[in-house]
C-alpha cells in the first residue's frame, strides 16, 4: 500500500510516487473528487521536487491533474494544463510515446466539452491518422480517439458520420483479443443515439 511504501522508500521514491498516482486515479474513477485532487496534487509536488518540472514523471503527473480539472468541469485550467504537458513532452522525447496520443486524446474531449466542435474533430483525425501510422488500426488508442471523433460528429448533426465511426468501433472491438468496455459502452450507446437522430 501507499504507507508501506512511504515508510519503505521515502516519499520521493519512484514507486512511492507511483502509488500516489494510481491511488489518485482511483480516487477520481470514484467520484471522490476531493481526495484524488489531495493525492494528485501531493504527486505533483513532490515529482517537481525530486525531478524538477520537466522530468518525464512531473510532466505526467500535471496530466493526470489535467484529466482530474476536465473531469470536474475546470476546463480552462485543464486546457492549459494540457497544453503544457503537450510542449513540455515534446522537448524531452520523440513524438511518438504513447503518452502524446493520450494528451491529445483528452484534450481533443475538451474542445468537445467546450463546444469547439469542429476544433475537436480535427484534433482527433490528426492524432487518429499518427497514431494509426505507428500502431496500426486496432491499437486500444485508436479506439478512444474513434469514440472523441465519432462524438463530435453527432453533436454537429453529422450523423452519418458518427454512425460510420461508432460502426468502426464495435467492429474493430469484434478483432481485437481483449475487450474495452468503455470504449464498446460508448460506441453503443452513441450509435443508438444517432439512430434515434435519424428517425425524428
Amino acid at each position: 500500500g501507499l504507507e508501506q511504501g512511504t515508510l519503505a522508500f521515502g516519499e520521493k521514491h519512484g514507486l512511492t510516487l507511483y502509488n500516489l498516482a494510481r491511488l489518485g486515479a482511483l480516487m477520481q474513477i470514484l467520484g471522490r473528487y476531493s481526495e484524488a485532487e489531495e493525492l494528485s496534487i501531493q504527486n505533483l509536488n513532490l515529482s517537481i521536487e525530486t525531478y524538477g518540472e520537466k522530468h518525464r514523471s512531473t510532466i505526467e503527473a500535471k496530466y493526470y491533474l489535467a484529466i482530474l480539472r476536465l473531469a470536474q468541469g475546470q476546463l480552462e485550467q485543464a486546457e492549459q494544463m494540457l497544453n503544457d504537458c503537450l510542449t513540455d513532452y515534446y522537448a524531452i522525447i520523440e513524438g511518438d510515446h504513447s503518452f502524446i496520443y493520450e494528451a491529445k486524446t483528452a484534450l481533443a474531449e475538451l474542445y468537445i466539452a467546450k463546444g469547439q466542435l469542429e476544433q475537436g474533430q480535427q484534433l482527433a483525425e490528426q492524432t487518429i491518422d499518427e497514431a494509426q501510422q505507428l500502431w496500426g488500426s486496432s491499437h486500444p488508442k485508436i479506439l478512444s480517439l474513434t469514440l472523441v471523433l465519432a462524438d463530435s460528429f453527432y453533436q454537429q448533426g453529422k450523423t452519418s458520420q458518427a454512425l460510420v465511426s461508432y460502426r468502426s468501433i464495435l467492429n474493430l472491438l469484434d478483432n481485437t483479443v481483449s475487450t474495452f468496455r468503455e470504449q464498446a459502452y460508448g460506441a453503443n450507446l452513441g450509435l443508438a443515439k444517432t439512430y434515434v437522430s435519424n428517425q425524428q
